[in-house]
Formats: structure tokens, sequence, C-alpha cells
């Protein structure tokens, strides 16, 4: 039967109470249907109280304005089964929404759409090793992090070089300063490799890293001495276990799986 403009108030009032919250249940799992994950008691006694309450206030609301507008419960008449259509009609549209969220975030992964992929690689709740064959976007994400932390270590290594040979300190070979800031430079050149190389673990350019130190190590053993010297041999120890965990993670993602 049709309803009257009160009571067509109250059901756009207690579908959008109702699909709101239903909504919630959808967009918490992400990319898995809503029955992937298990709620939280404390969000189901939270959902069912305020349900009930939007149910309640639906059915029950007495004939008047609220802001002067004019609305009528939904259970107050002859015709009281509006209610109960409209829960039909908001799980049924929930089921349906939940459906299209879960082909939509399939689409976007397999064609990479707003660049979903690479911008879920830091947040990967399972990244936490470099060989994780199971999780390859896990990996990619150790990939992806590990090479800004290798670029942002060189850059840490070059600007204490720099420092050290501006300061002029006691056992500090100037000459030797500068070979070992343009070898860092030539360094943090193999380390810049593109987002594609990043995300697949690390570019081809890690075991020139790893060169490059090692023959920078050297440098620094034999010809730069104090204080300066235990620090810029300290930074790269530390960009040699970067690059290492890089190479991890590259080689671990061209194995065969098991």
């Amino acid at each position: 039967p049709p309803l009257p403009y009160g009571k067509i108030i109250t059901s756009i009032y207690l579908k959008v109470s109702i699909s709101d919250f239903l909504t919630l249940f959808s967009a918490r799992t992400h990319e898995g249907f809503f029955w992937s994950s298990r709620p939280s008691p404390i969000l189901l006694v939270c959902a069912g109280l305020a349900l009930s309450i939007s149910t309640i206030l639906g059915c029950l609301w007495p004939d008047g304005a609220t802001d002067h507008i004019r609305t009528v419960g939904l259970a107050r008449g002859d015709y009281t089964l509006m209610p109960l259509w409209i829960w039909i009609y908001c799980v049924v549209w929930w089921w349906i929404q939940d459906i299209v969220k879960v082909i939509g975030y399939w689409f976007m992964h397999r064609y990479n759409i707003f660049n979903i992929n690479t911008d879920q690689l830091v947040n990967m709740r399972a990244a936490e090793k470099a060989n994780d064959r199971k999780h390859a976007l896990a990996r990619q994400s150790v990939g992806l992090v590990e090479t800004k932390l290798l670029n942002a270590k060189i850059e840490d290594a070059i600007d204490k070089v720099d420092a050290a040979e501006k300061k002029g300190a006691p056992g500090i070979n100037r000459k030797s300063l500068q070979r070992v800031s343009a070898g860092l430079k030539i360094a943090k050149v193999s380390a810049s490799v593109s987002a594609k190389d990043a995300e697949a673990g690390a570019g081809m350019s890690v075991e020139e890293v790893e060169k490059q130190v090692d023959q920078l190590q050297s440098v620094v053993n034999s010809e730069i001495k104090g204080e300066a010297g235990e620090a810029i041999q300290k930074d790269m120890k530390s960009i040699k276990a970067t690059a290492e965990r890089l190479k991890i993670a590259r080689n671990s993602a061209s194995a065969p799986k098991k």
C-alpha cells in the first residue's frame, strides 16, 4: 500500500541506519567476503544494540514532526510489515555489495589499478622476512622498504664523510675521504633502482653496491683513523647488511616454489 509522507521519511531513516552498519562489516574485511574475518565481540554487541535501537525507533516513533518534518513509526497503522521489507532489502543489497567489492578488488589487483599493488606493499601485515616465498606481496614489501632504507643509509654515510672532510680532524686523510665520498655516491646510483625492481625485492645492482662498499672499507681501514673512521666503518657495515637482505628477497622471488 502507498505510504504516507511521515512513513517515507522514517523508512529512509531505518534504511540508512541498517545499510550503513552492514556496510561496516563488509568494509572491514577489505578484499575478502564479510565472513572471512570474525568481528570482535565488542563490535557485535555495538552493532546489535545500534540496529535494535534503530529498528525500535523506526517502528514506534510517535506521529509528529521532527525538525519541522513529519515522521511516524512504520509499525503504526494498519500495515506493519514495512520494517521487515526494509531489513530484507538491506540484507540482499549487502550481499550484492560484498560480492561486487570482492570482484572489484580482484580486478584492481589483477591490473594494478590506482597502483594498488605498489601502495599496499608498505601495509602488508605478513611482511616480516625477506625470503617469504608464500606471500609474494609481503616479500615485495620487504624489498621496497629495504631499498629505500639502503638509499637513506648511503646518504647518511656520505654526509658523515663530507662532514669529516670539512672538519679536518687528526688522522684524517683528506684525499682518502674524497675517494670514499665519491665511491659512496657511485653506490647510491647503483642502489637507485626502478620501482619495478624494488617491488621484485631489489635491483640487479645490489652486487655493485656490495662491491663498492668492500673497496671503500679497505680504504677506511688503512687510511682513515680515529672516531671518524670508526663511524664511517659502522655505516659501511650497516649498508652491507641492508644490501644482503635485498639479495635474499630477490633470490627468494626468483626461486621456484616448493
